[in-house]
């Protein structure tokens, strides 16, 4: 049937190059060697002489991955003015590509005469030098042909000396339809093809015209527009620090830090960091020693509300009053006493039946803080294994039975937000109608009130301060040689960090009800490096660092 059709005139026939700089020729994606899935040319500047084939990685637990390829006709010229990468490895003098690079274009130019190659010229586009490139892991659901391409825009048009005022506003223009996850991964692209100067640019072009200090920039629009809008997802919360932290924003990277503080994350249970790697985005693991710096004041919060929780296990009696704090809420374990004969009475009336009062608060107490809010869990230290000596296969038996009843404990609550509300559920029972007042809730309230006003998400109290954070850590890391570089002290060397042991050594805090009675400092020498450290950009971060991280706590309740 298609035989029988006459031939199309030459004016008849389809463009190879269409208008608008997509190669028509490969304007339909097409099915490569090897299930390759190829998308079509796309050129970005009148003057491109390099084509860039971008590979994505196929997921390592996907068999059956179509591997896309993107297509993009660039600039070498201004791609090497804004990246290091394109500059390396397109030297002649380097790498392969580089020397691909300049034998083609010689012998294009040569072909097409001294005027160069037209793009126009479907012959040129098909002879031009195509460099295969593997794309880093790209998370999110967005188009990355698109996000490609913005990244070579940026690079192309926003760098140091190739700036262009109309393609830069269009880039604005499109950032702004796009999705915190879309930034975050260019800069994911930006930290493996270099051009970080050119993107940090075009993200912190004040809006509207307006001066810098005045007018907003896109990104700090965008940041507060998540803020807003309380966010209750953690990988966008870790979009929003990953951004802040590529910008310099203090402000937006304490918000989001805070945020992520009180929210806990899923990559620290059973006490370990984030990760990343070939299946993990950056932003799961914060760099320079923020992803640790965030575990370790989500700890210390947990910590003050589990040392609460002893002081009130060791007033009633369970406790010995010499007892070491318990600090780790998901694997504390509550050692069951008899009561002491010198503890002090707790309850409020000077009854026959006031050491009978207090018995019956510290069940409350136990039942409370096990079954309800789920912050303390009991088990026996005695072996659940029972071996019979009279018969082997029934011990076998037993001990498979009893080793298989317990439940395992549920994995210790994260969101420091919902653990302070559960507190607050404290019920106000008493032995009888004479013991008003007595009992837990009348005392814990005010101490929850206390923390309270550090861990909301108008005080960002526990948020990361960048000015006072990274404050005389290369002082401190010179006196860590002896340490190796593998040890986590070489990451928490800064002063500013939480995990100063010289602040939390020379501070104690006594809290009382609702408030913070008083902060002493030590007057020996020690102090005085360790206070130099403080934060006065953040309101409250210096009360909210005293009381989380002094080893030295006083509760006045």
């Amino acid at each position: 049937m298609e035989d029988s059709l006459p031939p199309l005139s030459d004016a008849a026939k389809p463009s190879v190059l269409k208008s608008g700089g997509v190669a028509g020729a490969l304007n339909r994606p097409q099915a490569g060697e090897g299930g390759h899935h190829v998308k079509k040319t796309k050129l970005l500047c009148s003057d491109a002489d390099v084509i860039l084939e971008f590979t994505r990685s196929p997921p390592s637990r996907s068999r059956n991955f179509a591997q896309a390829k993107y297509r993009m006709g660039v600039s070498s010229t201004l791609l090497k003015e804004s990246s290091m990468y394109f500059r390396v490895i397109l030297d002649p003098d380097k790498f392969r590509e580089g020397r691909e690079l300049f034998e083609k274009t010689a012998q294009l130019g040569a072909k097409c005469g001294a005027g160069g190659a037209s793009m126009n010229d479907a012959v040129a586009l098909v002879e031009l030098p195509t460099i295969s490139i593997e794309l880093p892991l790209l998370a999110g659901v967005f188009d990355k042909a698109d996000l490609v391409e913005t990244f070579l825009k940026v690079l192309q048009f926003c760098g140091t000396n190739s700036h262009n005022d109309r393609q830069t506003e269009e880039i604005l223009d499109h950032l702004g339809k796009q999705s915190i996850s879309f930034v975050a991964n260019l800069i994911v692209l930006s930290d493996k093809f270099g051009g970080q100067q050119a993107l940090k640019w075009v993200l912190d072009i004040p809006l509207n015209g307006a001066r810098k200090p005045v007018g907003q920039t896109l990104m700090s629009k965008t940041l507060r527009r998540l803020q807003a809008s309380q966010i209750g997802d953690e990988e966008r919360t870790r979009h929003a620090i990953y951004v802040a932290l590529l910008l310099g924003y203090n402000d937006e990277v304490a918000i989001f830090t805070h945020m992520l503080i009180i929210g806990g994350s899923r990559e620290w249970m059973d006490g370990r960091d984030g990760w990343v790697g070939i299946d993990r985005p950056l932003w799961w693991h914060l760099p320079n020693g923020i992803e640790e710096e965030l575990r370790f004041r989500h700890q210390s919060i947990l910590d003050t509300i589990t040392d609460l929780q002893s002081h009130f296990l060791r007033a009633y009696g369970a406790l010995p009053p010499e007892s070491p704090q318990i600090t780790d809420p998901s694997t504390s374990v509550l050692l069951l006493k008899p009561p002491q004969p010198a503890t002090r009475l707790q309850c409020r009336r000077m009854y026959e039946n006031s050491r009978a009062c207090d018995s019956f608060h510290l069940g409350e107490i136990i039942r409370f803080f096990s079954t309800r809010a789920k912050t303390l869990h009991l088990e026996s230290t005695l072996s659940s294994q029972m071996y019979d000596s009279d018969s082997d296969g029934e011990a076998e038996e037993h001990i498979t039975r009893s080793s298989n009843s317990p439940q395992p404990p549920s994995p210790p609550p994260t969101n420091i937000s919902n653990i302070l509300s559960s507190l607050r559920q404290c019920p106000e029972y008493q032995i009888d109608p004479n013991h008003a007042g007595c009992g837990l809730r009348r005392r814990l309230l005010p101490a929850l009130d206390c923390l309270a006003s550090f861990t909301t998400n108008h005080s960002n109290a526990a948020g990361i301060c960048l000015a006072h954070f990274n404050n005389g850590s290369n002082s401190d890391k010179a006196t860590c040689t002896d340490i190796p570089p593998s040890s986590s002290s070489m990451r928490h060397a800064s002063v500013g960090s939480w995990r100063n042991h010289k602040f939390r050594d020379a501070v104690m805090v006594g809290i009382g009800a609702g408030k913070v009675d008083s902060i002493m400092y030590s007057n020996d020498g020690r102090a005085n490096d360790a206070l130099e450290g403080l934060c006065t950009c953040v309101p409250d971060a210096e009360l909210a660092r005293a009381v989380f991280t002094s080893r030295s706590r006083v509760w006045n309740l």
